[in-house]
């Protein structure tokens, strides 16, 4: 009785902001570059949380999130996610993401040439 009276308040006390699907989809570097790693993806209530994991001593640039394929994407950015190795999407859920690639830019410039890419999907 007492377990079950326990288990029922931490299933109400569970914040609305917890990490539910979160999604690891794996870098891969384009152009001759050797960015590899990973970018994990965790849906923070409203918001996506993105965070980076790259393999020694790579650096990411600009990164961005844009339609199509790591082979084949669309020319311009549908979400910049600045720079860094962390960030956040506002407003966003990861079944929006599906279907998209998370590109690392060489610069801090979203116009730079991409050097990894990782396709999104879950």
């Amino acid at each position: 009785m007492l377990v079950a009276a326990a288990a029922a308040f931490l299933g109400t006390t569970v914040p609305a902001w917890a990490v539910s699907n979160p999604l690891v989809v794996q870098i891969l570097p384009l152009g001759g570059s050797s960015v590899r790693g990973n970018a994990t993806f965790f849906q923070l209530g409203k918001n996506v949380s993105v965070g980076l994991n790259l393999a020694s001593s790579s650096d990411a640039g600009a990164l961005d999130i844009r339609k199509g394929s790591c082979k084949s994407y669309a020319a311009t950015t549908t979400m910049p996610l600045g720079n860094g190795q962390d960030t956040q999407l506002s407003n966003t859920t990861l079944t929006q993401l599906n279907g998209n690639v998370l590109l690392i830019h060489k610069t801090t410039q979203v116009g730079s040439p991409p050097v990894a890419c990782a396709e999104i999907k879950s």
